[in-house]
């Protein structure tokens, strides 16, 4: 890869970046009840490996029309023996609530900072994938607790599940 291709390709993924906080920002006047949510599990390569590490996440989620949530996320998927990857993410979600019970469905970007090794070599990338997710939750007076499930969809064979549980509390 030249030079100027990886340079096209860093403009397009930034172009990405701005494009989700233009959103982000035009749902902020229309949101309410927000939620920030610490979670800790477990991270699986989809690979031949199965490779498994602890995986975290601090996730700020705002609700909006009552049936839609953005979120904006940090995910660190551990630090398997040949990938270390984290980074950061944007979602939009729909969901339904009854009785304190929440379903959600979402699906937004993910820019992940990674290191790779081959061999001796160790090697940086940046990149912009893809991300799904469900969670299931449950909203106390004070707090919640959330079950989530995140694919990280990536353009080579590291996509990865991440299964984690969290706790948050409300910020309005």
């Amino acid at each position: 890869m030249t030079g100027l291709e990886i340079k096209g390709r860093a403009q397009e993924g930034h172009v990405r970046i701005a494009i989700l906080a233009g959103v982000l920002i035009l749902l902020a006047p229309i949101a309410r009840a927000g939620e920030l949510n610490i979670g800790i599990g477990q991270s699986v390569d989809n690979n031949a490996a199965n490779d498994l590490d602890t995986a975290g996440s601090v996730e700020y989620r705002r609700l909006f029309r009552d049936r839609y949530a953005w979120s904006v996320a940090y995910l660190n998927e551990g630090h398997k023996p040949n990938l270390k990857r984290d980074g950061i993410a944007g979602a939009l979600w729909a969901l339904t609530e009854t009785n304190g019970w929440s379903l959600s469905a979402g699906a937004g970007a993910y820019v992940s900072f990674a290191t790779r090794i081959d061999g001796d070599a160790h090697i940086n990338q940046h990149r912009l994938n893809g991300l799904l997710g469900a969670t299931v939750g449950r909203r106390f007076v004070d707090y919640s607790l959330r079950l989530s499930w995140q694919r990280v969809l990536t353009s080579n064979s590291t996509d990865s599940d991440n299964y984690l549980l969290g706790v948050g509390f409300p910020i309005d």
